[in-house]
């Protein structure tokens, strides 16, 4: 009973692994365009391996692409790659949706981009304290290339975790998973 308690306590994601900048902006500088498009990015944290999809642990980036212009906003998936603090690189990439990374003019779309880690590896093995994701965005006038660095924000100073997270402890109402 205990073993499955404690199981429940873990997520989907490995706790402690928060980012910042959270969203950064990235806009494609169109020429004589008054409404610029953007890409925001997200890094969502690091996903726990799946054993019944086939997927070892994946550093999951949420996307939002947002296109005020005329022609599609592409976001390039051949341009995008992620490594990390110990400049290991991560993937091979999957995405959710599947399809092309595009914005249709006049709209905003959102993607999952899940980046895996090295087989066998874990998220203590590569210096996840920082990493660097490099893009590539276009439409039909202007493509822009570049990168964004995150840095994983210490638990102790995010105020979503409360101080001594990631344990547990027995309480006047029983073991809680905090």
């Amino acid at each position: 009973m205990c073993a499955l308690f404690l199981a429940s306590c873990a997520g989907t994601y490995y706790g402690g692994y928060r980012f910042d900048p959270r969203p950064t902006e990235v806009v494609l500088e169109v020429p004589g365009a008054q409404d610029l498009p953007r890409a925001l990015f997200r890094v969502a944290g690091v996903r726990r391996a799946d054993a019944d999809a086939g997927r070892g642990p994946e550093l999951v980036v949420d996307v939002r692409l947002e296109n005020p212009g005329e022609s599609e906003l592409v976001l390039e998936r051949d341009a995008l790659t992620v490594v990390s603090g110990n400049l290991t690189e991560l993937g091979p990439m999957r995405q959710e949706p599947a399809g092309p990374l595009v914005a249709p003019p006049g709209e905003a779309r959102k993607f999952q981009l899940s980046f895996a880690l090295p087989a066998g590896s874990t998220p203590g093995d590569l210096e996840l304290d920082g990493m660097n994701l490099r893009w590539a965005l276009s439409n039909a006038k202007a493509r822009a290339t570049g990168s964004i660095s995150f840095a994983r924000i210490d638990p102790y100073d995010d105020p979503y975790w409360p101080r001594g997270y990631g344990g547990y402890a027995f309480g006047g109402y029983g073991w809680i998973c905090y």
